[in-house]
Formats: structure tokens, sequence, C-alpha cells
């Protein structure tokens, strides 16, 4: 009995070892992913106030901000209010539903609840991952790696100080530029730092897979 017990304490060692890391790793891609809104944050002048949005969908989060506030308003269905287009019903999205109940329910302004509910569904998704790593790789450093891997955005940060400047399509909806400088549903990093329905749809999308992939 007492030599089961020793050699189980190596293991739980091991294990919350492993935990940490994963634990580290996380709370890292919380930060870089989130770093701008943060320094943005600590940053903003007195007298002023920082609204959560950064050069990734700056167009898109104020609309996303503004169906927050039409659901806490009580509808049921939401407008873009940023557009001439006629919308005599509006449409109705579950995800800006949900959260705007629950905003509403927390006595949560749009800004807290859009960034709130994104960096909790964050540590959603990052656990998804590492449990997705987990479960197709045996060996703990090649889950790290398979991890890192798929936080990964792409290559455009590093050539983008010898590209020209981005330029705007003339069809509109998008620039000559790297996607991973403008697009950040393309990879988990950038989306974590964007907007709870796009990591939402991460979440979504790896559970279809891995199911696919189970059946």
């Amino acid at each position: 009995m007492l030599h089961e017990i020793r050699g189980a304490v190596p293991g739980r060692r091991a294990v919350r070892y492993r935990r940490a890391w994963w634990a580290g790793l996380g709370i890292a891609a919380l930060l870089i992913a989130n770093g701008s809104l943060l320094y943005g944050w600590l940053s903003t002048p007195p007298g002023t106030r920082f609204l959560g949005i950064r050069t990734l969908l700056p167009a898109d989060t104020p609309v996303y901000y503004s169906y927050l506030r039409q659901v806490q308003e009580g509808s049921v269905t939401v407008r873009d209010l940023y557009t001439a287009e006629p919308q005599p019903v509006g449409s109705f999205n579950v995800v800006w539903f949900v959260l705007g109940r629950l905003g509403g329910t927390l006595g949560l302004t749009p800004p807290m609840t859009f960034h709130i509910s994104r960096v909790l569904l964050g540590i959603g998704l990052l656990y998804v991952l590492y449990r997705v790593a987990a479960f197709f790789l045996p060996n703990f450093p090649q889950r790290i790696a398979a991890w890192l891997l798929m936080l990964s955005g792409g290559i455009g940060i590093w050539l983008a100080p010898w590209l020209p400047p981005a330029e705007y399509l003339d069809r509109g909806a998008g620039y000559r530029f790297p996607v991973d400088l403008w697009m950040p549903w393309i990879s988990p990093i950038l989306s974590l730092g964007s907007s709870p329905h796009l990591v939402l749809s991460w979440i979504f999308l790896i559970l279809t897979v891995v199911a696919l992939m189970l059946a």
C-alpha cells in the first residue's frame, strides 16, 4: 500500500505540473490577444472613456454594441443602426439576444457585456483546444506544440514592414493586405481579442470537426 501511495505522488505532481503549463500558456494567450485593449484602457486620459474598439473590426464593434443595447431595451430582433438600408423587421440572433439579456440582468453596459463575455468564452475556447490536443496526442510536448500551433496567426506581421500600405478594395469589404492583419476570424488567437460571436464560432467549429471524426 505504501509503495502504491509513493508511486502515485509523482503522478499527481506531473498532473499539477502539466496543468500549470496549460494555465500559464492560456493566460499568456489571453494577454497577447487582449494586450492592445488593455493598453488602450490603461492609457485612457482622464475625463474620457475607452470604448474597447481597436483596428480589428473597428466598424463592426459599434454595431454589436448597438445589438446588445437593443436587446437590453427589450427588443427581440435587432437592426443595424449604422446603415440606411431598410430593415422593417430586423433579424433574430441567438448570440446577441442571450448576451444582451444576461448583460441587462447583471446591469452591465453593452461594452462591458461584449468584452466580459468574449474573455469568458475565450477561456472556454482555450480549454476546448487543450482537450482536443490532449485527446489526439499522447505526448505532452507534442500537445503543447499542437496547442501553440492552433493559436498561431500568420506571417503577415513579419511581412508588413516591407509591404505597401493597406489599400481598400474598390468593391469594398476588404483590403489589399495580408488577411491575418485585418480578418480576425481566420485564427483563434485573433478571434480571442475581437468578438464573442467569433470565439463561439471557433468552439462550435472545432467540436463539430471532432464529432465528425469520431462518428
